[in-house]
C-alpha cells in the first residue's frame, strides 16, 4: 500500500505513534503552555506592581524627610533626631543624609529581615524597588541628599504567598481542563473504535453497521463503513443467488427444488462408500401415485402445486439448523482465534451458499463433501456450480478444499474451478511420492 510521505509520526523503536496519542500530547503541550503563561504573568504583574508600590513608599517618605530636615536650619543634632526617628517609625533597611559630594553625613542602617520565601525563589523573582532620593537644602545653600531605601523582606513574603495561592487555582483549573480533555478525547475514541470493530468484523464475514456520530468529519467517515459493509453484503448476496441459481441447475428439479436422481444417487453411492458415517441408516422413499391420474383430474397447473407443497414440506423438516447452533458455532471460534488456529467446515453441501450466517461465524477454510464433487468431470453445469461457490468463498477470505475425491479427472475439474487443494485416494495417482 502506497504511503504519503510525511503521514505517519515516528516515535520509539519505529513505531507509529496513534492519533489518540497525538491529540493527548498536544492537549498536554497545549494545558502545559497555558499552565506555564498564566503562572509566569500572574507572578510578574504581582512583583511589577508590589515593586511599584514599595518605590513609592521611598519616595514619599524621602520627600517627607528632606523637607522637614530643610528646616532644621543645619542643625546637624536635630537632623540626626529626625531620621532616627523615621528609621524608628518605619520598615527600613537604610536612610542616609549624604553631602553633594556623596560623603555621608548621617545614616541609619538595619541588617536584611528574614524571609519565609525560598531563597532560589527570592534569587529569581525578589523585589528590588527603587530608592527613594530628595534634596535637602538650608534656604539656598543645598545641604546634602537624603536617601531611602525600605526592607523589601515582607512584600517578597507575600509575592510568595501569592505565587502558591495562584499555582493552587491553576492546579484546580488544569484538572478541570484535563477532565473535559478526557472527555472530549473519549467521544473521538469512540467512534474510531467502532470504525476498528467494523473492518474486524468484514475481516470474519460479518457485516456490521455502526450508529453514526456526532462529529461531522467522524460522521463521514462512519457513513463511508456503512456504505461500504452495505456494498460488500449486496456482493456476497449477489454471489450468494448466482451460486443457487448454478446449484439448482445442476442439482435440483427445476419445478420441485429438490435433488434430481443423477445427484441423488451419486449422493447415496458416497454416503454408502464412506468409512467414517455411520453404519446403520434408513431410507424413506416418497412417491406420488397415479401423477398421470392426478393431471388429467386437477389439470397441470394444480398438479404443480400439489407437487410443490410436497416438496416444500420436505425439505422444511430436513434442513432444520437452529440460532442457537450458529451462536455456539461462533463462541468457539472466537475461542480459538487468539491461539493461531485455523477453524474451517467440512463436509460441506451444495446449499452452503444458502448458509450466509453459517459462513459469517469467522471460518478459515471449507472442505467441501465428497458426494458433492463426485463426477464433476461429465457434468459441466455442476462443474460452473463449484468454480462460483469457489470464487464467492474466495471473494469472502476463505480457502476451499476438496475432499474424498477419487478420479483424476474430477481433481483436474477441480483445479481449474480454482479449489485450493483436495484430498483422497486422487492424491496417490497424482503424487507418486506420497505413497
Amino acid at each position: 500500500m502506497n504511503e504519503v510521505p510525511g503521514s505517519r509520526y515516528k516515535y520509539g523503536q519505529g513505531e507509529s505513534m496513534s492519533l489518540i496519542r497525538q491529540v493527548w500530547l498536544l492537549l498536554v503541550l497545549t494545558l502545559s503552555l497555558a499552565f506555564a503563561g498564566a503562572l509566569g504573568i500572574t507572578v510578574q504583574s504581582a512583583r511589577g506592581y508590589l515593586e511599584a508600590q514599595l518605590g513609592l513608599k521611598n519616595n514619599d517618605v524621602a520627600q517627607s524627610l528632606a523637607l522637614t530636615l530643610s528646616q532644621q536650619r543645619s542643625d546637624t543634632t536635630a537632623m540626626e533626631l529626625m531620621i532616627a526617628s523615621q528609621f524608628d517609625t518605619g520598615n527600613y533597611e537604610l536612610i542616609s543624609l549624604r553631602s553633594p559630594t556623596g560623603a555621608v553625613l548621617l545614616e541609619r542602617r538595619a541588617q536584611p529581615a528574614a524571609t519565609t520565601a525560598p531563597s532560589w525563589f527570592v534569587g529569581l523573582l525578589g523585589v528590588e524597588p527603587s530608592a527613594g532620593l530628595a534634596l535637602v537644602s538650608d534656604g539656598w545653600k543645598q545641604i546634602g541628599r537624603v536617601e531611602v531605601r525600605s526592607q523589601s523582606s515582607f512584600v517578597n513574603d507575600q509575592l510568595w504567598q501569592g505565587t502558591l495561592r495562584t499555582l493552587a487555582v491553576l492546579s484546580l483549573l488544569a484538572l478541570g481542563a484535563g477532565a473535559v480533555a478526557t472527555y472530549g478525547v473519549r467521544r473521538i475514541r469512540a467512534p474510531l473504535d467502532q470504525a476498528v470493530q467494523q473492518a474486524d468484523a468484514i475481516t470474519e464475514r460479518r457485516f456490521v453497521t455502526v450508529s453514526e456520530p456526532s462529529v461531522p468529519e467522524l460522521r463521514n467517515v462512519t457513513r463511508a463503513m456503512n456504505a461500504m459493509v452495505a456494498r460488500l453484503k449486496n456482493m456476497f448476496d449477489e454471489q450468494a443467488a448466482q451460486v443457487e441459481q448454478l446449484r439448482r441447475q445442476a442439482h435440483c428439479d427445476a419445478l420441485t427444488g429438490l435433488s434430481n436422481r443423477a445427484y441423488f444417487m451419486g449422493r447415496l453411492r458416497v454416503l454408502l462408500g464412506s468409512e467414517d458415517g455411520s453404519a446403520a441408516g434408513a431410507l424413506i422413499l416418497l412417491r406420488i401415485v397415479d401423477l398421470q391420474g392426478l393431471n388429467r383430474r386437477l389439470g397441470h397447473p394444480a398438479t404443480d402445486r400439489l407437487l410443490q407443497d410436497a416438496a416444500g414440506a420436505v425439505l422444511e423438516s430436513v434442513r432444520r439448523l437452529g440460532g442457537g447452533d450458529l451462536e455456539a458455532m461462533r463462541e468457539l471460534v472466537e475461542h480459538l482465534r487468539p491461539s493461531g488456529a485455523r477453524v474451517g467446515l467440512e463436509h460441506a453441501g451444495e446449499r452452503l451458499s444458502e448458509s450466509r450466517a453459517l459462513l459469517e461465524v469467522g471460518l478459515d477454510f471449507i472442505k467441501l463433501d465428497a458426494s458433492t464433487i463426485e463426477g464433476l468431470a461429465s457434468d459441466r453445469a455442476r462443474a460452473q456450480h463449484i468454480e462460483g461457490m469457489t470464487r464467492m468463498l474466495h471473494g469472502i477470505g476463505l480457502s476451499v478444499f476438496a475432499e474424498g475425491v477419487i478420479d483424476t479427472l474430477d481433481a483436474q475439474v477441480l483445479w481449474e474451478c480454482g479449489v485450493d487443494g483436495i484430498t483422497g485416494p486422487v492424491v496417490q495417482h497424482l503424487l507418486p511420492s506420497a505413497r
